[in-house]
């Protein structure tokens, strides 16, 4: 039972430390107000990755950009989403590092 504790202990504080890497794609990078959040992933190279197919799939390489945030929490938590396709996410959301 006492060695079943530490590993959950264990468990729970590795999992503390992980970074998760949020997405933003600018489907035009002469307005950067305008943003899709496309998705979390578990490391820098994996949401660059992940940004730079999406903006080649959608046409977007030379005209649009993305951004990944780190570890990013709503900026405003109590506000829900609205049900309106120009919602943006990623404009609540406050990240302790952003990488291009």
């Amino acid at each position: 039972m006492r060695y079943a504790r530490c590993s959950t202990a264990l468990l729970l504080l590795s999992a503390c430390g992980q970074s998760h890497w949020l997405a933003m794609i600018y489907p035009d990078k002469a307005n950067l107000q305008k943003s899709l959040d496309f998705g979390e992933y578990t490391s820098l190279p994996k949401c660059r990755r992940a940004a730079i197919e999406f903006l080649a799939y959608i046409g977007k390489s030379e005209t649009g950009d993305y951004e990944c945030g780190k570890n990013c929490e709503p900026t405003f938590p109590e506000i829900t989403k609205p049900q309106s396709p120009q919602f943006d996410k990623a404009a609540l959301m406050t990240c302790s590092r952003t990488e291009r």
